[in-house]
Parts: C-alpha cells; structure tokens; sequence
C-alpha cells in the first residue's frame, strides 16, 4: 500500500479494523525484506522434480504414470460421459457463431478471444508475458513479487490468456468431433507454457487467485484428454510437475488473499481443494485438501449474507464466487468428501439471490458493481450476460431441480453432472421480491417491469461510489442501466471512471463522489444507506420504497440524499429525489439509458424510446423550479453516455441529466409505457395518463421521516397507500 495523507489513517482504522491494519503493516514489511522472493525463489523446473513431490516414486517408473492418470478419471466430472452424450448439444445447442469449434479453431490460428467477447491476434503459441492491448510486455525472469502490476497497462490483459479459458473450448470442441488436433493443441500450450513460465518468475505468478484459474482450466484438459492418442505420459508428468509448484505458490501466500474478504481467497482455497482431492499422490495434496476446504467453508459461512447476496458488491463476481462452489461442492461430492449441508444452503441461497435479479429475456441481470470480464467455467454457447447457466447448475446442484426450460444453458448440467442431469424434470420458480437489508439490495417487480434498486451498511469494503443507484427494466428489457467496468488500470479519461458517482443512477452533489477514492481499490469514508421504507398497498397496486444515505453530509455544507421509489400499477415507476440543505449546491440527478431509437424534447425534459416491445416513456422535472437538462450519447472526449456489456469494451448509451442550484431539491423521475403528464401544486405531484391518474401528498422538507405521505391511484386500476416509516 502507498504512503496515505495522515487524515486517512484513522478513517482506514475505523472501517478495516486493527487485524487488518497490522496484517498489512506486516506484509508491506515482508515485502521490503524479500519474504515472497525467499520464500518462493525463483528457480527452474530441474529443481522441482515431480519425484521430490510425490508419495510413491515407482509411479514415475516407464510410463506408469499415464496409467495411474487413466484410472484416476472417476475422480473427475466425466462420470458415465461419452462422445455420444455431447450429441443433443450439437443438435440442439451449437450454430454457425456460437459454438465451441469457433473459439477453438481460432485458437491454433492465433486468436484468442478476450474477456468472453474480443477476438485478439496473438499468434500461436502466444507470448504469455505481453499485454496485446497496449503493447507492453513484462520480463518472464523477474520474480513475481517485484512486478509493479499497475506499470504494464491493464494487467488483465496479460492474464486473460494465461487463464487458459480457451481448454474448455478444446474439450468441448474434441467431444463434439473426436477430431485429435485439438488435444495436441492443449499439450503445445501447456508445453510451451512451461517453457516460458519459470517457478516464480514473471507476472503470471504474481496472483493466486490467476493461478488457480489455470489449475482448474489444466485439470479440465487433462481429463478431457487422458484418452487421446496426443497425451503422452511425459506431458502429464510436467502438468502434474507445474500444478504441484502451483500449490506451493498458492499456500505460500494464501493470507494475503484472506485479508481481501473477497473472491480472492475462495478461488486460490478452490486451487488447493482442486489439488488435493485430483492428486493424491503429491504429499502436501492432503494439507492442501484441509486448507482449501476449511477456507471455503469459513468464506462462504462469512461473505455470502443472509438472503443470499455476497460481500464483494458486484453481479459478476457473483457469479464468480457460485462457479467456484459449483467446481468445489461436486467435486468433493464425486470422491466422497462433500461439504457440510450448511455451506450448501448458503450456496442455493446465493443462487436464488441471483434468480431473483434476473430480468432480463435473454438471462442478463443488472450489470451492477466492478465487472472484470471473468467467466471461469465457460461451458455452453450462451452470452457472458447471460446468467442461465450459472443459475440453472446451482439449482440442480443444490436442489436436484431445473429451473428454467431445456436450452443450451443446460450444457454445464452435462458436463458436471452427466447426461441424467439435463433429463431432470423442470420446476418453474417464481421470482421473489428481494428485500436485503444485510447485503443492501432491493427489488420491486410488477407484471411488466422490474427495479433493482442499491441501498446499503457496508459491512465490506465498497467498490463504486454508487448509493441509491435504480436500473429500470421493462419487458425484460433494459431501460435505465449500470455503465458497467471498462478497465481497472488505463489511460484517463479511462482508468476505472464508472466507479464514480456521476456516472450512475443517482444524485451526485457539487460533482463530488459520495465517497472520496483514497486508492484505487479504496474508498473512504463509508457511505453508508439506511432503509426508510417499504410497504405494498393493500390491493398491491401501489408499492413505496425509500432509502437515503450519508455520503454527503460528510461536506463543509452536508447535504442529505433521500430517495423514493413508487410503483404504479403495472404502467411503470416514478422515482423521487429530495436533497436537503442549509446551503446552495449544485445537485445532478443522472440516467444512463439503454442505445435504443428515441425522441428528445430538451425543453420538457422528455424521452421517448422505442423498444423490441413498444414505446417506453421518461420524463423528468423538479418541484421547486426548472433544470436544466443536458442529454449525451456515447461521448468522445469522456466516459459520459457509454454503456460497457464486456470488460475493455464500451458501445454507446444515453446520458440523461437533470441539474438544479438551490438549497433543497426535489427532482422526480416518471418512467412510462405511455406518455403521461406531470402537475406539481405545492406539496403535491399529480401524474395523468390515459390508463391511470396517480395523486401523491408530500410531506414538507426537510424529510425526517418518508418524502410522501400518502398517494392514490385512479383508472382502471384504483388503489390507496398511506405511507409509513420503517
């Protein structure tokens, strides 16, 4: 950690507590002296002979060593599996784009696909220490502790390939065709991995968690292709060799990991787990067996809350941290070392956490929180914003059920769990409403149309500087939406922008964050949301949620942010934001819309956009007085008005911003699927549409308690909420 202004170590102290502190303070002090570099030495793979690993050298004896690999296969995920299983996912599931044999083939001609979505030219083999993004590359002699990760340009861009996601194509593409090109493919990548990749030496060591990516892409290959006439009993040998050195390095700093209370630490327990139950014969394989499932049973009791959600504040880490206990559970399951019932119900309930945030009609969710483009079980032809595959396992992995109809998110089911899993009977699950006060998310859903809506205590430490952010979604499509994660280490205007405030669904004030960014990965002080309310109409034709949070009034001139959000019927949302001050300020309510064909009327604040399922209407206004509206679509000279679906790439969307000066504001946001009117008299705010008229009393500033007091709701539909806090 660098050097930090005195003001923020009492701050840090506050909101990471002393055993973090003094854990750090000792680590950047093994850092100075060397410990990682004397620990893990650099050396090469001569001094790591597998016989010095092993239990039983006479393994190593002629080729006895392929043969035991042979018979180990029971111990893997290909349980009754055969070329012929793979036929309904080449009947039903691949076509002319989206099919492993693409990806693969591309590969042997030296192109790899980055981040799940870019196509990169990297020759075959590919340089393993190059960033083929910016151009750097990092000397494979250095020992990894000494490799500034920030200095190369975006260091993700070295490991994506390294992460070898590419295997599970290979293995994909080789049960579909038994065609042997692609396990020779493998066993030159591996082959010419290690030959460039000494223990310990250059960035591809420099992360745990990256190593056990690997580990897991490695073992899926090696079972993949233990029957090929390509694998040889010298190649298993030297993967064996390279997975055991990876174990050492993995163990020998696993407690940085843990102090990150993230995904960090699940992943390098699921390389140690992966390890010990896969290679028994190593001698640390029943150490690291130990270490790995202690680790992911105390994480799993420790990051995933309550209702489900989990600690690292972000939809893809998410999936991220399943995929992870998916590899963990079965495997352990399938050599008869299963984890405790308790850590499987915190698992099925992170995937029913996940279920219930997913709106949209080709399985995407929210794009909420940092999103690095990790996908580490690639195993259909589904998009990466789809999320029916991950959910879909975890359904069958926890409960024995399918919840959404037969597709070709279904290919993991046959994968893991063999051809009997995807014949399982499906059982339609209803999306609940999620109320998650631990992990700080809301979702309030109609018929039609869904809100997510972020609202938290941070327990952990936050990622954006994004409290009360709302995405809209209307028929399973995305109107107001999260920009998303470009890159975590690139050129201004670039470098990791769309963590900040102004660029979310949000009020931001004076065009300050809600917090301050102290590093990169640190924000301070903790800006913590509080729920205010939450309630439904008794004829559930209205709902009210409110929630505030404290970000600003850590100013010179606080200012409170509160923020509430009603349901209409099934017609669609108003959203209303009040600020409270004793002081002018500047105050920016933001959308960032979806890129779909739309009508602008600057002067009234209305768009119209036109979607695959009709028009969708947003018009925003303030009670108090006229903003000032500024709209901006994918801007050149900014990250404003850009949506990222993928890491490091970033298509067009719509910058939608209201601004007032005053004291207090309280700005109101009408989402519609028809065009609807807007009153304000005094402390009241009448909508007019064709279908409905919603009559809404406010309460007078500042809000102690709820901005609305009661509301009613005419039409076709007719109902009555009086509102109270929580």
């Amino acid at each position: 950690m660098k050097l930090l202004k005195p003001v923020w170590i009492w701050t840090i102290f506050q909101f990471f507590g002393i055993r973090w502190i003094i854990f750090r303070g000792f680590y950047e002090i093994k850092k100075w002296i060397n410990w990682q570099k004397i620990k893990t030495p650099r050396s090469s793979w001569n001094e790591h002979s597998l016989e010095s690993k092993i239990i039983d050298k006479t393994l190593l004896k002629s080729d006895y060593y392929l043969k035991y690999r042979c018979k180990q296969i029971h111990k893997f995920f290909f349980v009754n599996f055969s070329y012929e299983s793979i036929n309904i996912a080449k009947s039903f599931w691949d076509s002319e784009k989206h099919n492993p044999i693409r990806i693969a083939d591309l590969l042997k001609k030296g192109k790899i696909q980055y981040f799940s979505n870019r196509l990169i030219n990297t020759g075959f083999p590919p340089k393993w220490h190059q960033n083929y993004i910016t151009g750097h590359t990092v000397s494979n002699k250095t020992h990894w502790s000494k490799i500034d990760e920030f200095k190369y340009g975006d260091i993700k861009n070295i490991w994506e390939p390294n992460r070898y996601a590419f295997v599970y194509a290979l293995v994909r593409s080789y049960f579909r065709t038994g065609d042997e090109k692609y396990p020779k493919i493998f066993w030159e990548l591996v082959e010419d991995w290690r030959s460039n990749n000494l223990p310990n030496c250059g960035v591809n060591w420099k992360c745990g968690q990256e190593i056990s990516f690997r580990i897991m892409a490695w073992c899926f290959g090696l079972y993949g292709f233990i029957n090929s006439k390509a694998t040889t009993n010298q190649f298993i040998t030297h993967l064996a060799q390279m997975i055991a050195v990876s174990g050492e390095r993995i163990e020998s700093n696993i407690q940085y990991a843990l102090s990150q209370k993230n995904n960090h630490a699940i992943s390098e327990a699921v390389g140690l787990w992966t390890i010990g139950c896969l290679f028994p014969e190593l001698k640390s394989a029943e150490r690291w067996m130990k270490l790995g499932r202690k680790i992911l049973e105390t994480q799993a009791e420790k990051l995933i809350f309550k209702k489900g959600s989990f600690s690292q504040n972000s939809m893809n880490y998410h999936r991220l941290m399943l995929q992870n206990y998916i590899w963990s559970i079965r495997l352990g399951d399938i050599n008869g070392n299963s984890f405790s019932p308790e850590i499987k119900k915190k698992v099925h309930l992170a995937g029913e956490w996940l279920f219930n945030v997913q709106f949209g009609m080709n399985g995407e969710v929210p794009n909420y929180g940092q999103n690095d483009g990790a996908l580490i079980l690639p195993l259909n032809n589904c998009n990466y914003n789809d999320y029916r595959p991950v959910i879909q396992t975890i359904m069958y992995l926890t409960k024995r059920k399918r919840c959404y109809p037969e597709g070709p998110w279904d290919e993991d089911l046959l994968w893991l769990f063999g051809p009997n899993a995807i014949k399982t009977q499906i059982s339609h699950c209803k999306k609940d409403e999620l109320k998650d006060e631990g992990g700080g998310y809301f979702t309030i859903n109609s018929k039609s149309s869904s809100s997510f809506i972020r609202c938290v205590s941070f327990k952990y430490r936050p990622g954006q500087a994004d409290l009360l952010h709302t995405d809209i979604w209307y028929k399973g499509i995305p109107i107001a939406i999260d920009p998303g994660t470009f890159s975590y280490n690139a050129p201004d205007p670039w470098n990791n922008p769309l963590s900040e405030t102004q660029y979310h669904n949000t009020v931001s004030v004076d065009d300050k964050d809600q917090m301050d960014r102290v590093e990169k990965f640190i924000w301070l002080p903790w800006a913590n949301g509080k729920l205010r309310a939450s309630m439904k109409s008794m004829d559930s034709g209205l709902n009210y949620w409110e929630g505030d949070h404290e970000g600003y009034l850590r100013l010179k001139k606080p200012v409170l942010h509160q923020r509430g959000i009603i349901r209409i019927g099934d017609y669609g949302w108003l959203v209303l934001d009040a600020l409270s001050s004793y002081e002018k300020h500047k105050y920016r309510l933001h959308w960032l819309l979806a890129d779909l064909p739309f009508k602008w009327e600057n002067e009234k604040g209305i768009i119209n956009l036109n979607t695959k399922k009709g028009c969708y209407y947003i018009r925003t206004g303030s009670v108090d007085c006229q903003p000032e509206y500024s709209l901006v679509k994918g801007d050149e000279n900014s990250p404003r008005g850009w949506n990222v679906p993928y890491y490091n790439y970033r298509e067009p969307a719509l910058s939608f911003a209201s601004i007032i000066y005053s004291e207090n504001a309280l700005f109101y946001s009408c989402f519609t699927n028809e065009p609807c009117n807007v009153k304000t008299v005094f402390r009241n705010i009448k909508l007019i549409a064709d279908s409905f008229q919603l009559s809404i009393q406010l309460k007078s500033p500042p809000y102690s308690t709820t901005i609305v007091k009661k509301m009613s709701l005419k039409g076709k539909l007719k109902d009555l909420l009086e509102v109270s806090a929580k």
